[in-house]
């Protein structure tokens, strides 16, 4: 899917038929609709229940000695290394998606201030809240995703942060950014202008490579 979104957005190729049903991104809303397709990229890993699970790991079993050194030695979760790479690869795209929004979309909020890393902030805003959604469910003894406390969530979203400086730097230093919301509160009256730049972007490798080594 995000595949499809590079295409008109980044490489401007929204005259095609098959490109109309996309979120129109001249809009607040479509620029969010955007972002949540990358943010559910990104955290990829962070929300999958078997990244919390060793190899073969039933829902009910104790960890063996065997995969406590799968999981911590060697980084293996219950996800198929092939999954693993194909969540690389969308990770880097979605990566190269936000660097897009933050280069050639400026946004401003109704009282006239431009937002700053939009990109960044949405993402830190729904780690926050997941993470505060998680704890709240182990207090109410709410099941959950199998072998996931609110501790190993927490290690997952401090890994995440580091495959981009920006994400990592917001996360250290997220005073004042809401933790009980998954969307933008007060949406109304926000507009986006497009600034100029080159045509077309393309995928920067290094995003893909970092993240094949983050995971």
């Amino acid at each position: 899917m995000l595949v499809i979104f590079f295409g008109p957005s980044v490489s401007h190729h929204s005259a095609d038929v098959e490109y109309t049903h996309l979120p129109d991104i001249t809009t607040f809303d479509g620029v969010l609709d955007l972002l949540s397709a990358c943010v559910l990229a990104i955290l990829g890993n962070v929300l999958d229940f078997r990244t919390y699970s060793a190899p073969n790991q039933e829902e009910d079993d104790q960890m063996s000695t065997m995969q406590s050194m799968m999981m911590t030695e060697f980084d293996r979760n219950d996800i198929p290394s092939n999954e693993r790479m194909a969540v690389c690869y969308v990770r880097g795209v979605a990566l190269s998606l936000c660097d897009w929004v933050r280069w050639r979309l400026v946004i401003t909020a109704p009282d006239g201030h431009v937002l700053d890393d939009l990109p960044s902030r949405y993402l830190v805003q729904i780690l926050k809240s997941v993470i505060n959604y998680k704890s709240k469910a182990m207090r109410m003894r709410l099941k959950g995703a199998p072998h996931c406390c609110t501790g190993t969530l927490r290690r997952q979203a401090a890994n995440v942060v580091r495959c981009e400086s920006v994400f990592e730097s917001l996360w250290k230093d997220n005073e004042g950014i809401p933790d009980d919301n998954l969307t933008m509160v007060g949406k109304d009256g926000y507009k986006v202008q497009k600034t100029e730049g080159p045509r077309n972007i393309p995928l920067d490798p290094s995003k893909l490579l970092c993240s094949a080594f983050l995971f």
